[in-house]
C-alpha cells in the first residue's frame, strides 16, 4: 500500500494537476443501481454515494466482472461525453488506480 501511495499514485495523477475540476459524481455508479421507469419510460439511478471527485472514477468501476453491460467502451464514451470530457492521457492506467477499491473491498476485475 506504502509503494502505491508514494510510486504509483504520483505518476498515474500528476499528470492531471491543474487540468481537471472536481465534479459531482454518483460514486456507486454499477448497473446494479440502473434500471427504467416503467411509469416515466426513463433510466433511474439510484444508491447514490455522491462526492466531488474526477468524473472518471464513475466510469472506472465499470471494469469489474460484476458489471456485464456497462463496462462496454460504448457506454464510458457516452458518460465522458455527457459530462464534457475526453478520455485523459493515462486514462486506463487512472482508471485501474480509481477502481482498487473494488479490490480492497473484496469484487474484482475482468482481465484485460
Amino acid at each position: 500500500m506504502e509503494r502505491l501511495i508514494t510510486h504509483v499514485v504520483p505518476i498515474l495523477l500528476a499528470p492531471l494537476e491543474g487540468l481537471i475540476a472536481p465534479a459531482l459524481i454518483h460514486g456507486d455508479f454499477w448497473e446494479g443501481n440502473i434500471d427504467m421507469c416503467a411509469a416515466a419510460g426513463e433510466v433511474c439511478v439510484f444508491d447514490a454515494s455522491a462526492c466531488y471527485a474526477h468524473a472518471e472514477m464513475d466510469v472506472a468501476m465499470w471494469r469489474g466482472k460484476i458489471n456485464n453491460v456497462v463496462n462496454a467502451d460504448v457506454y464510458t464514451d457516452a458518460y465522458l461525453d455527457m459530462v464534457g470530457q475526453e478520455r485523459s492521457e493515462g486514462f486506463e492506467d487512472q482508471g485501474r488506480l480509481y477502481a482498487a477499491y473494488l479490490t480492497l473491498h473484496g469484487g474484482s476485475f475482468r482481465e484485460e
